[in-house]
């Protein structure tokens, strides 16, 4: 077991405390634009709730991805003491050791030998804007049954 003090459990209390403190608030936004949504009398007002709910779930997801990140490093940290191996109800936890990193010092010294030629790919956004533009090419279309999606723009100021 690792040979953890009182400051690893309160780091550990801490930065639990803090990841809650950064997700709670979208958390809180979404479950207002849920009420709101299922009270909403009318369309307008129920999609202006839900595309709150689809802000919220987004602010979730980023929150909960930045403190899954600090705890796991936290969590590497704490298990670096001694406990290789933390087995929960849920799974198992292991430290291992990430692959070494290489660092080029001097780029144009690499040897040809060790650089490598990114493949030739077309350029969809300029073919798209070509035939936007009028072009008659036989070699690539423009599809517009993709579906439709929300989007987006937050008001300024």
């Amino acid at each position: 077991m690792p040979v953890a003090g009182q400051y690893e459990i309160d780091l550990a209390r801490n930065c639990v405390t803090a990841a809650r403190d950064i997700i709670r608030p979208a958390v809180e936004a979404f479950g207002v634009a849920y009420q709101r949504v299922k009270a909403a009398a009318d369309i307008v007002t129920s999609l202006k709730s839900l595309g709150d709910a689809v802000l919220a779930a987004e602010a979730i997801e980023a929150a909960a991805a930045e403190s899954a990140k600090k705890l796991r490093t936290l969590m590497a940290a704490t298990m670096e003491l001694g406990a290789t191996t933390i087995t929960t109800d849920s799974g198992k936890w292991t430290l291992v050791d990430l692959p070494p990193l290489v660092e080029i010092a001097d780029p144009k010294a690499v040897p040809d030998e060790f650089l490598t030629v990114a493949e030739p790919k077309p350029d969809k956004a300029r073919i798209s804007a070509h035939i936007r533009a009028g072009a008659a090419i036989n070699w690539a279309t423009l599809r517009k049954d993709r579906g439709v999606t929300a989007r987006f723009t937050a008001r300024k100021g």
